[in-house]
């Protein structure tokens, strides 16, 4: 008998961290459900809902909250699922927030844009819609509507690829600006060289004749002196 009784309570306290990972994630969590969805490559399901809803013991078939706990049943194994609360749509991310708005329950009493409980799949980084699976949809097929949604998205063999990583850092202007000058300095000595001997070859002859006449000059003007 006592077995049996912390058998139950092994169920009720343990079996959301059975796999070492939460049944579900609160809104504010979201940087954590990410971190997960991305350690175990599976899609982000944000889950639209009421929280109390979820302490309901046996909710009546096919009601809000029936729906809602067999959402979070079907997706456990298969998404990190974020559950929020639909009335406060502020903390969801816009890109999210835009798929939740779309009318796919038909038309509805006071304006309202859908029912609950609603699941909008994304990848991890929250970059990428994969999927959206409406109230109307969990009506009509229960977890069948769940389970479509979660195959489509694993035959797509980009939805959740991981980001491209970063190109190479490229080379920093400072070591081709160290090495400029260097470059110049040698042009400029090019230039310079090829000056210099286009002047000698323009007025090599006329310049050696002047010299070796300064050169005879100064000879025979320090072989008079001596002379004399």
């Amino acid at each position: 008998m006592r077995l049996r009784f912390f058998v139950f309570l092994s169920a009720v306290f343990l079996g959301p961290f059975a796999h070492g990972f939460p049944a579900y994630y609160d809104i504010t969590e979201h940087d954590q459900a990410q971190a997960e969805a991305r350690q175990r490559s599976l899609p982000l399901a944000w889950l639209g809902g009421f929280p109390e809803d979820l302490n309901i013991g046996s909710p009546r078939p096919d009601s809000q909250a029936d729906l809602e706990q067999m959402a979070l049943a079907t997706l456990r194994d298969n998404a990190v699922i974020i559950f929020f609360d639909g009335r406060n749509m502020a903390p969801v991310p816009p890109i999210v927030h835009a798929q939740f708005h779309i009318q796919d329950d038909g038309p509805l009493p006071n304006g309202a844009s859908w029912v609950t409980p609603k699941v909008v799949f994304t990848n991890p980084e929250v970059t990428q819609i994969l999927g959206r699976v409406s109230a109307t949809d969990m009506h009509a097929e229960r977890d069948a509507a769940l389970i479509s949604a979660l195959q489509i998205i694993r035959n797509n063999p980009t939805a959740l690829a991981l980001p491209p990583a970063p190109s190479p850092t490229p080379v920093t202007d400072t070591a081709s600006k160290a090495e400029t000058p260097k470059g110049d300095m040698w042009l400029n000595g090019l230039s310079t060289g090829g000056a210099v001997a286009d002047f000698f070859n323009e007025y090599g002859i006329p310049l050696a004749v002047a010299g070796a006449c300064l050169v005879g000059f100064l000879v025979w003007l320090a072989w008079s002196r001596r002379q004399s």
